[in-house]
């Protein structure tokens, strides 16, 4: 989380805000968690309970490739100017050598910090200074 963001939530919360939930936001909503696409996943995994990463990373590349195509289609400024980011997370299909070779080629990640409560970056930007009005 940037500096920037931690400050934005700090000022919202001493307006008054309770809630961590986001605010409704205009425009066409997000559309990757439909009934469909988890009914796939789960097909996916229990289909066959031997599958291996190496096939999960294949299917995955391929979701990642129509994601290139429709951010072509869909966002044309944002591909021109090649401005965009993938926050990808540490799944082992995701650090497997077939996406990772993909990402190297075809997508900037911004990589997600391995789980730890020291890398927490709300415990060094957002939480002091929350303690100060207390």
């Amino acid at each position: 989380m940037y500096c920037a963001m931690c400050f934005e939530w700090h000022a919202c919360f001493k307006r008054g805000r309770t809630s961590l939930e986001d605010n409704e936001r205009s425009g066409q909503p997000s559309m990757i968690s439909t009934p469909k696409n988890v009914e796939t996943i789960r097909w996916l995994v229990h289909e066959d309970r031997w599958r291996t990463i190496k096939e999960i990373a294949q299917f995955y590349c391929s979701v990642l490739c129509r994601l290139r195509e429709d951010i072509q289609r869909k966002r044309p400024e944002l591909w021109r100017m090649g401005n965009w980011l993938l926050h990808d997370d540490n799944a082992p299909s995701h650090r497997a050598l077939a996406t990772c070779e993909f990402l190297a080629h075809n997508i900037t990640t911004f990589p997600h910090l391995p789980y730890s409560p020291d890398l927490a970056p709300c415990d060094f930007f957002l939480f002091p200074k929350m303690k100060l009005l207390l």
